[in-house]
Formats: C-alpha cells, sequence, structure tokens
C-alpha cells in the first residue's frame, strides 16, 4: 500500500474537541515549512465540520482529511512528502486528547518530524508563558523589597477603579489551546481543563520518547 498512516474513531468527537483541534491544526500547518493546501470547515453543524490538508504539486500525494464522525478504519497515504510531518503532527495531538487511535507504517525516526512539530506548537509557547511569569513574578518581588509597586493605591476611587481595570483586562488573555479567556495567563498559557490534556500527552510523550529510543 505504501506508507501510510492510519486511525480510527470510536466515538463521535464533540464540535468543542474538534474545533480545539482544528485550532491548533492551523497552528502546526503555520509552524511548518512545508507548503500545503489547508482548509478547515468550522461549521457549527458536525456534519460539515473538517480539516484537509494536502503538498503542492510534485510534492501533493493523498489528501489528508479529519472530521469528527466515527470511523472503524481511516488512512492517508503521504508517500513521506514534505506534508507528512503536518498529517502526523495533528494525528499524534488528536491521539494524545484521546479523540481517536492512530497507527502507521513509519518507524519512530520517520514520525519525530511530526512529534516535534507538535511539540513546538503545544509546549514551546507554554514554556515562553513560564518564563515570562517567572520573570513577572522576580520583578513584582523586587518592587516589593524596594516598596515600590503599589502608588496608586492612594488616588482617588475614580482613577484607582479605572486603574484596577486596565490591569484586569492587561491580564486576561486567551487559552493557548481553546482560546477560552483566562486570567494572569492561567496555567503557563492553559485552561484549567487543557492543561489538564497537557498533562496527559506529556505522559504520552514519554512513552514515545522511550519508544524512539528503542528504535534507534
Amino acid at each position: 500500500m505504501g506508507y501510510t498512516h492510519y486511525w480510527k474513531i470510536d466515538s463521535e468527537i464533540t464540535p468543542e474537541k474538534f474545533r480545539s483541534l482544528q485550532s491548533i491544526a492551523a497552528r502546526i500547518v503555520c509552524e511548518s515549512e512545508a507548503s500545503v493546501e489547508f482548509s478547515m470547515n468550522t461549521n457549527q453543524h458536525p456534519d460539515h465540520a473538517d480539516i484537509c490538508l494536502n503538498g503542492i504539486g510534485e510534492n501533493a500525494h493523498e489528501t489528508f482529511l479529519l472530521t469528527p464522525h466515527k470511523a472503524k478504519f481511516e488512512c492517508c497515504k503521504t508517500n513521506r512528502k514534505p506534508y507528512d510531518e503536518i498529517v502526523v503532527g495533528i494525528l499524534l495531538v488528536a491521539t494524545g486528547r484521546g479523540l481517536l487511535e492512530f497507527t502507521s507504517d513509519g518507524s519512530g525516526d520517520e514520525l519525530s518530524a511530526g512529534w516535534q512539530l507538535k511539540h513546538k506548537v503545544l509546549y514551546e509557547k507554554a514554556l515562553a508563558k513560564k518564563k515570562l511569569f517567572d520573570r513577572k513574578v522576580a520583578q513584582e518581588k523586587q518592587m516589593e523589597a524596594q516598596g515600590t509597586g503599589d502608588e496608586f493605591l492612594d488616588a482617588s476611587p475614580t482613577v484607582k477603579a479605572a486603574l484596577t481595570s486596565v490591569l484586569a483586562k492587561a491580564e486576561e488573555e486567551e487559552c493557548l489551546t481553546c482560546e477560552e479567556k483566562v486570567m494572569d495567563g492561567g496555567t503557563w498559557g492553559y485552561c484549567d481543563e487543557c492543561w489538564q490534556i497537557c498533562l496527559d500527552e506529556q505522559e504520552l510523550a514519554k512513552q514515545l520518547e522511550k519508544d524512539l529510543g528503542d528504535d534507534s
């Protein structure tokens, strides 16, 4: 059959979870250097939602099409074309979230590009958030030690309310995954639910790293 990836979906993926997967898929496409034709139907009706991509010109092969519907057998033959890493990255994310079961003709080395792409999209931004948070904490401690940082506490109620509102808006951000509003950056940039998913995926990552090591 040739170099192919396979997956099955035991239970219908909810619209909320599939939209989250679509958002991550778009970020994976943007992060990859592979040139692709990419589209995703974000229609609210689950019958029309999908993630669709292929390479361009000589770098195209079979179209990768993922929908939220139950499926006993689906596959995509990429023939190791550059867009393969994107396909693998998306399927790994979906696997880590328990949305589907993914198997492949590829070895650990052949899947590693997709794994690294997925890891970069999901975790490197979170690590950057953590560094910014740690820096913010250090700055606040330094200001506290110097007796600064509360300069507007003696301001009028109107000014104080305005400043508090501005600070609150500055601290309100979007979750890196589902784009829900989170305060103070959430947990390294994630809302509580998505952070738990990240923890689950980290366990999967450890197993995959072990598998890749066993293959070498």
